[in-house]
This record gives C-alpha cells, structure tokens and sequence, in this order.
C-alpha cells in the first residue's frame, strides 16, 4: 500500500491498537472493584484482567502482538503464543516490544485452568502458574492465528492444536473468545458452518473486523466491532470500501448484524454506512446467487448433452446392427 504512504508496520499498529480497544472493551466494566476507565485493567478481587493472546505467523498474528503490548499500557496482564516466530526484522522487533514490556511469549496455548487446578477461579494466584502459564484462567483469549487469507482443508499443526485449546478455555474456563478480522479455520466468503465442515471447532464470542466486515461477518451472532480508523478516503472510494464514521476519537466501533441486516447506533453517518454496508453484502449474495444460477444452467446443458450424445450412439447402433441384419438378409 505504497501509494497513500502507509507502510505495514504502521497499519499493524494501527489495526493491533483496534483490536486492543475492541478487548478492553469487552472485559473491562467501568466502576469495577479495581477496573474501569480510571482505575486501569482491573478484574476479580483486585487482580488485573488477564488476556491470552495466540498469535500465528502472519499480518493476524502481528496485529495480536501489538495489541498484547497495548493491553499492557491499558493496564492488563497479557500473555502470547507465538508457535512459530517469524523472522522477519519487523516480527522480531514486535516480539521485544512485548518482551520490554513484560510479556511472557509461550509457544503452546496452556491447558484451561479447569483441568490443571480443582479450584475456583477465586483460589488463583500467580505464584500458583509457572512460565508455561498453566493453573490460569483467563478473562479473554484472542485469535490472532489466521486472518482472511488463510486458504486449505483444515489448519496445520501447530496451529490445529492452538485452535482447539482456545474453544477449550472458552468452554471450561468461561474465557470470553475474540477473533481478529476472521475466526481462525473460517472461509472469509463462507460461514461458520463451513469451519466445521473441515474439523475446525471454533465459535468466537466477539468479531473484530478490520477495516470493513468481511462477507461472512453476515451470519456471525456474537458481538462485532469494525476497526481500523486509517483508511484515506481517495482509497475507500477507489475500491469501493465504505467506512464508518467513528465516534470522536475511538478507533472501533460496535454494529449488530441480526437476521443479516447491519445496523449501529453511533450517529446518523454510522446508520448510512450501515445501510451502505448492507446494500453491499445484498449485492454479493445475488452476484453469488446468480453464480449458483450459472452453474445450474452448465450443468443442464451438460446433462442434455450427455443425453443427446447418448440417443445418437444408440441410434447409430440400430442403423449398424439394422444394415448388418438387412445385409446378412
């Protein structure tokens, strides 16, 4: 993205700084014992909020690094997976950006506290977990593995396993799932039940689309925030991109997607962008409509080729074996 001057270090930054905002949000309460706006990233009995952040080798997994790092200034304890590190100069630098900050970088997802520790979440101290971060429960897990270009069956070790321990930890330990830009396993232009076709078992509880919703956000029932507020208008409008217009100096912003309509409450320009948005996500499902139509239409055609070619071989086989008899006659 030479042209508007961007380079991807500063878009990561920009859509892991979204990403942390979207986090915060949803496990902070405002006027919690120790939380809040003011009072930092607090949570049960004084302790901070604990964040698990899985990060896999690409753009995704640099958008969870940052946003680690962020949640550190927001005043949460944060912790990485990072299976594979890249060794991308700019992957290295993120990686020591949270090392400086204190964040611990692991590379396996730790077992959900339930079946490391028989005791209530109350009972947890962080004397009790080791640097593999096992015996912790954690307030929020996110799945920053693969984003919208992940293309195949089914993921891959080590990725498969992460996967599956993070819907574990969100199934035992009650930790609240958030996925970056598109649930790890997921078709972009698909839905959830396509995931689970390829053994992929992962259903987030919140959906941080970056920059603008993707096609299959239309059939996600969790909580959904757009972020990504760099976008130049010239390039919006070049690719047709409609952006919603933030409130004040936030850099998400939650919209519902119920029954396949989009809607928000931010401000009279957000419900256009959603009307906007809807409008677009009707125009690719009767583009994809018509491209089921399509293929209807060659596969009769190509059934009543199969059928014509197979009335001719039979005609030409009387005609033979009808000269045959004529001749032998």
């Amino acid at each position: 993205m030479s042209s508007p001057g961007f380079s991807l270090e500063q878009l990561m930054e920009l859509a892991g700084l979204s990403v942390a905002e979207a986090v915060y949000d949803v496990i902070v309460v405002p006027g919690e014992e120790g939380g809040g706006k003011d009072g930092g990233g607090g949570g049960t009995k004084g302790r901070k909020k604990r964040a698990l952040l899985v990060c896999g080798p690409g753009n995704n997994g640099g958008d969870g690094l940052v946003a680690a790092r962020h949640l550190v200034h927001f005043g949460l304890d944060a912790t990485v997976v990072y299976p594979v590190r890249s060794t991308k100069t700019h992957f290295v630098n993120l990686v020591r950006q949270c090392e400086d900050v204190g964040i611990p970088i692991l590379e396996r997802v730790p077992a959900a506290s339930s079946t490391s520790h028989a005791c209530a979440d109350d009972d947890y101290h962080d004397d009790e977990s080791g640097d593999d971060g096992r015996g912790r429960r954690y307030d929020v897990v996110v799945d920053a593995v693969f984003g919208f270009s992940f293309r195949g069956s089914a993921p891959r070790e080590p990725y498969a396993s992460a996967i599956a321990a993070m819907s574990d930890m969100r199934e035992k330990d009650g930790s609240v799932l958030v996925s970056v830009d598109v649930p790890s396993g997921w078709d972009v232009d698909g839905a959830g039940g396509d995931a689970t076709a390829r053994g992929v078992d992962l259903v987030p509880d919140v959906l941080v689309s970056l920059t603008a919703p993707k096609v299959f956000a239309r059939s996600f029932r969790g909580r959904h925030f757009v972020g990504g507020r760099f976008l130049p208008p010239a390039l919006a409008e070049k690719y047709g991109i409609r952006m919603p217009q933030y409130p004040d100096t936030r850099q998400t912003m939650e919209v519902e997607i119920d029954d396949g309509k989009v809607t928000c409450d931010a401000g009279v320009d957000s419900e256009d962008w959603a009307a906007q948005y809807q409008a677009y996500l009707d125009e690719i499902e009767v583009e994809k409509k018509i491209e089921v139509d399509l293929k209807d239409v060659r596969h009769v055609k190509v059934e009543d080729w199969s059928l014509q070619y197979a009335q001719y071989c039979e005609e030409k086989e009387r005609e033979f074996f009808g000269s045959r008899k004529t001749t032998e006659g």
